[in-house]
């Protein structure tokens, strides 16, 4: 007789394990419905319980809206002496492609003002460091485009080279460079 009764599985002990039977509950629907009703009847308990600051409000509102300007005012007031609410600068260049000849052409032309304003004189000149003669000359190349044109000595391309000697003389900066000119 002591043979038939088989020994204890140890894995199985307390029902646990792969083997482990597990009863199956099967619930009618109506007993579904009800589960999901309760479900949701304790989440909607949960959602109107209510808030602390709330209750608080309700018995001393003049004190809880005085607490939360302090507050504000206390950060705002910290945020100022820690410098952190300033945010960087934003200039033309955060809008820029690096890699674009434009942005190229933006750089070198930001860094040659700053070089040029580093340099110049107290009473504004502006030194030109590439011209060391006295006597250069200024020379603006014209190309007339117009069709059948093959010559800008005309009456029109003589009134054209007229209008850029007026606009470059009329260039406020013209007198600081061409000291020729200045008065």
């Amino acid at each position: 007789m002591a043979q038939d009764i088989a020994p204890p599985n140890p894995a199985n002990l307390f029902n646990i394990g792969p083997d482990a039977k597990k009863p199956k509950l099967e619930l009618t629907e109506e007993e579904k419905k009800q589960l999901e009703l309760d479900e949701e009847n304790a989440e909607l308990e949960k959602l109107g319980e209510s808030l602390w600051l709330t209750d608080m409000f309700c018995v001393y509102p003049k004190t809880v809206i005085f607490l939360g300007l302090v507050v504000i005012i206390g950060f705002t007031l910290l945020t100022f002496f820690l410098e952190s609410y300033m945010p960087s600068p934003i200039t033309n260049r955060d809008l820029l492609d690096y890699e674009d000849i434009n942005t190229k052409m933006f750089d070198a032309r930001e860094a040659a003002t700053a070089e040029i304003q580093e340099k110049s004189t107290p009473n504004g000149e502006i030194p030109l460091q590439s011209i060391t003669k006295q006597d250069w000359w200024l020379n603006i190349g014209v190309e007339c485009i117009r069709e059948g044109c093959d010559n800008i000595l005309t009456p029109e391309g003589l009134k054209l080279l007229s209008k850029i000697d007026e606009l470059v003389e009329s260039d406020p900066l013209w007198p600081k460079v061409c000291l020729h000119d200045s008065p």
